[in-house]
């Protein structure tokens, strides 16, 4: 038995010094392979990239804080090359008159003014920030750069006038799109008044001319019902003109039995139960900003209180999937939409409290 258990042990030890060279040729042949997918090899790597991006933050950061210590020198510095500059070509240009030569070397005789009052141009387009008023003196610059070559002596210059012509015709369409963009945008009577009183502060007449382009405008009779309890949110108002007033019943925003299976919507709704009973909604309010701000995208909410016209209302109003499509279309328009729903409840709470 002590024999045939020596004899299983130099097996095994046999067997792991085999194991060994097998581990130490490999590692030979290939270095670093053995742990280079490891976890711990992994988060290595991804540290080493993570500090090499922090490292190279910081020292962008460190030349421009640099830069703007040193930001009035450099300022200086650009207003002094500057004026050097267009001094220098002053002389320049009136050296033919006074034979003054501010130069240290000969240089020909200026070109013609058509030449120089492009170039006018040119600096005006590159010293205004105003895009608009970069597009019309580009143009201008071009269309008399362009005539300076086709007038150039002995021949003209055909390849400039066809640049200059191309380019003319670019800066001509972009600031023809600026002017149109720019124009005045009128609305009719009742969406000037609700951009004036609810809109203007959150966006511009041309996002609101998007926001309105699929709205409709709708009259309510006096004692008419604009909405009753049980009925589906299907849309979303503004109240042009008149009064409407919010009457709870039994059952109403606070329901009798709540359930925890209960959409999270409907308990929510409790937060407008500070809104009381015999509330009005007058002018440039959202008739149903509370109710629009509970939907669910999952199933339709219904109107938990009763909304009557005290008198013949006007009002703007957006089906409910047409505002959808409208925001999805233009996401831009989605957030000062809700800002504006967020005030007219904020409001309308703290005005019943």
């Amino acid at each position: 038995m002590e024999e045939g258990k020596k004899d299983r042990e130099e097996e095994e030890e046999e067997e792991s010094m085999q194991e060994r060279h097998r581990r130490l040729s490999s590692d030979r042949l290939h270095p670093g392979h053995s742990d280079l997918f490891s976890p711990q090899k992994q988060v290595e790597q991804t540290r080493g990239s993570n500090w090499m991006e922090t490292k190279s933050v910081l020292v962008f950061a460190k030349m421009f804080e640099k830069f703007g210590q040193y930001s009035q020198y450099f300022a200086s510095l650009y207003v002094f090359l500057l004026g050097l500059f267009l001094l220098l070509l002053f002389l320049v240009l009136i050296s033919p008159d006074t034979g003054f030569n501010p130069l240290p070397f000969q240089f020909a005789p200026p070109n013609s003014p058509l030449f120089q009052v492009a170039n006018v141009f040119f600096l005006a387009s590159y010293w205004s920030p105003n895009v608009l008023f970069l597009r019309i003196t580009l143009g201008m610059g071009c269309v008399l750069f362009g005539a300076w070559a086709a007038a150039f002596q002995p021949l003209p210059l055909a390849d400039t006038v066809l640049w200059q012509a191309a380019a003319t015709l670019i800066n001509l369409r972009h600031a023809l799109q600026l002017f149109y963009a720019k124009r005045p945008i009128i609305f009719d009577e009742h969406r000037e008044k609700v951009y004036t009183g609810l809109f203007a502060s959150f966006m511009t007449r041309a996002d609101f001319r998007t926001l309105t382009k699929g709205a409709l405008i709708r009259t309510l009779r006096k004692e008419r019902c604009y909405a009753m309890v049980g009925d589906v949110i299907s849309s979303l108002a503004i109240l042009v003109s008149g009064r409407i007033q919010v009457l709870k019943v039994k059952g109403g925003l606070r329901r009798q039995q709540q359930t925890e299976s209960e959409p999270v919507a409907s308990k929510a709704a409790e937060a407008f139960q500070m809104i009381r009973d015999g509330t009005f909604m007058y002018e440039c309010q959202f008739i149903d900003s509370p109710e629009w701000l509970l939907r669910s995208s999952g199933e339709a909410l219904k109107y938990e209180v009763d909304l009557v016209a005290e008198e013949d209302c006007i009002y703007l109003m957006w089906p409910r999937e047409t505002l959808l499509e409208l925001t999805r279309n233009h996401p831009e328009l989605h957030p000062p939409l809700l800002a504006a729903l967020g005030i007219d409840v904020s409001r309308k709470i703290f005005a019943n409290n």
